[in-house]
């Protein structure tokens, strides 16, 4: 598997719809931005993706990004801080429209945010709106479930260990 850094974080936010502020509810879109923005931060998290009957698998502790899929992990290394650097910068490159908070759910006992949103087409990777749905924990601001028509991904930031590659 040919994976770089940009091109697996790339890839996860297209399976996530994740994206920055737009002009549908700024809030909203706010909200959903940061959250994405957040996962950056936190010292790892494990993504368990299910898109268009592909499984796949992205985790980062550290400055350290995995890949895992088909059984194969692939290691994708960053500089000190590039983790947050690439999350921060990578969502910008994004908008997102029609952001709409939705009523609040509990999941597992966590309190979570749900929003909506449309990561609309941008004429290349995204040939067609794509409507998203997130949830996003109320007490700590990061994304633990995200959904679209074709797929979901699941995240987890608790007892994330890196795999071997």
């Amino acid at each position: 598997m040919n994976v770089t850094p940009t091109s697996g974080c790339f890839a996860v936010v297209m399976i996530f719809g994740a994206a920055a502020p737009a002009s549908a509810t700024p809030e909203d879109c706010a909200a959903i931005g940061d959250a994405f923005a957040r996962m950056g931060t936190v010292p790892a998290f494990h993504e368990t993706i299910e898109q268009d009957g592909t499984s796949l698998e992205a985790i980062a502790v550290g400055d350290k990004l995995y890949m895992v899929m088909g059984g194969e992990t692939t290691e994708l290394p960053l500089q000190a801080g590039g983790r947050a650097q690439l999350f921060a910068g990578l969502f910008d490159a994004f908008t997102v429209t029609d952001c709409a908070a939705l009523p609040d759910e509990t999941i597992d006992g966590r309190a979570l945010k749900v929003f909506s949103y449309v990561l609309p087409p941008d004429g290349g990777l995204i040939p067609e709106a794509i409507e998203q749905r997130v949830w996003i924990g109320i007490d700590d601001g990061l994304p633990y479930l995200a959904t679209n028509p074709a797929g979901s991904v699941t995240i987890t930031y608790e007892g994330v260990v890196a795999p071997t590659p």
